[in-house]
């Protein structure tokens, strides 16, 4: 607190000081420059008496008397007085006239008058004046004494509760280093630290998604990972067991399957955790949509000769094109569709639909559907409702995972509901025509 506290206060009291001192002789020029005639007469009109009692008194004795008579009169004034000769100061043109005139003169400093006495040669002067007394002097150092101790409290009150929420964040980066993922900077609203609260607190939750993130991840597959190595080395002790040709072909495609099996997992788990490290640059673009979802229901289609595949197109003709980020959405359906044929029996339907500012993309199925306690589960990192370790179940519960992901990142969603044909219906959908007219 001590180091914000003298650095503020420190900051505030030398600007008001250089203020102070860059104003006051600025102020004072502009008020010369505009203002010169009025402080002229100002001044003019204190002295004007004094002028006129002096010349009054010397007019009326000899002029060889009048320096010896200023001089005993000198003991009288405050300030000095004199009678000089008009040649021996350098007037100015307009100076000059105002002195034949009777007129008083002040200098640019204020502190020297002169006026001509009777029609004479000789100027009375008056000046200089002392600017500052020396208990005005006094008065000022006590005056920005009380400025600075004010300057001290204000800076108190101010820095006091700014150092409270200060230290709260700094507490809670303190307890999330130490491992408390649960720790967050609780600041109000109001305050000028909420900007930095609000980005600890999105920086320590992104950090504990990606903690926790990698966590299942390693879990889950090293969970994963035991299967297959255990199928490999049964499959390396028959193969070794094993005398007869055919035998030995049969375990080795079997060792060939596992391995590819492992190669799929960590890819699909590099994959998930590429999809999963944070929010990558999306670049929407526009697509014309039925003729981008049929590329994608024939091409997976290709694959599944024993399931019929159905398309809808219920667009309307001013929503034809939407927009998206096309590889990763083709990543979305193509992953949804795969499911689907999972599950399916005999027949996939896809559907292309419209409401309001977004589109639909339902994936049906005639499968035996997904329970609707699970709808939600199904959605997280190597969740299978299927617990078999069968290779023909096939995925590794990532495919919904990265599909949720990929929804998110265009502001959209993905869910479940029963499907018309019996079995699951998952749905897609985003602000595909936000931006189109």
């Amino acid at each position: 607190m001590k180091r914000i506290f003298f650095s503020y206060f420190l900051f505030i009291t030398l600007s008001v000081v250089t203020i102070d001192m860059a104003l006051s002789p600025l102020a004072k020029k502009i008020a010369n420059h505009y203002f010169k005639n009025e402080i002229n007469l100002y001044y003019g009109d204190l002295v004007r008496g004094t002028f006129h009692l002096l010349a009054e008194d010397l007019e009326k004795i000899p002029r060889e008397s009048w320096q010896e008579h200023i001089t005993s009169m000198q003991t009288y004034f405050g300030y000095p007085i004199d009678l000089i000769r008009q040649d021996e100061v350098s007037f100015s043109v307009e100076e000059t006239d105002k002195l034949i005139k009777n007129q008083i003169i002040v200098n640019i400093d204020h502190n020297l008058l002169y006026q001509r006495v009777s029609q004479s040669e000789f100027l009375l002067s008056m000046g200089p004046f002392e600017e500052e007394i020396v208990y005005l002097r006094l008065l000022y150092v006590v005056i920005w004494g009380i400025v600075i101790v004010f300057l001290a409290v204000f800076t108190t009150v101010w820095v006091l509760p700014f150092w409270q929420k200060l230290r709260r964040i700094s507490n809670s980066a303190i307890a999330f280093g130490d491992g408390n993922l649960e720790a967050r900077a609780v600041i109000p609203k109001r305050s000028s630290l909420a900007p930095l609260a609000d980005s600890f607190n999105s920086m320590a939750d992104r950090i504990q998604q990606l903690i926790n993130t990698q966590r299942e991840l390693t879990n889950a597959v090293s969970h994963e990972l035991r299967t297959p190595i255990a199928r490999v080395r049964f499959g390396l002790e028959m193969l070794n067991d094993s005398r007869k040709g055919a035998e030995r072909k049969h375990y080795l495609a079997e060792i060939s399957q596992d391995i590819d099996e492992l190669d799929n997992l960590i890819t699909e788990s590099l994959t998930y955790a590429r999809f999963d490290s944070g929010n990558p640059q999306i670049d929407l673009q526009s697509c014309i949509l039925d003729e981008w979802l049929k590329q994608i229901v024939e091409k997976v289609g290709k694959t599944h000769p024993n399931i019929t595949f159905g398309f809808n197109n219920l667009l309307s003709p001013q929503k034809k094109e939407g927009l998206m980020e096309r590889r990763y959405m083709t990543r979305a359906v193509t992953n949804l569709i795969h499911n689907g044929m999972n599950h399916a029996h005999a027949k996939i339907e896809v559907t292309l639909a419209e409401e309001k500012d977004c589109v639909f993309i339902h994936i049906d199925d005639d499968g035996g559907g997904i329970a609707e306690e699970d709808r939600q589960r199904i959605f997280e990192p190597f969740t299978r409702l299927d617990n078999s370790r069968n290779r023909a179940t096939g995925g590794y519960g990532l495919g919904l995972a990265i599909v949720q992901r990929i929804t998110h990142w265009h502001a959209g969603r993905v869910m479940v509901a029963d499907s018309p044909l019996s079995g699951a219906r998952f749905t897609l959908t985003w602000p595909a025509f936000t931006q189109k007219g």
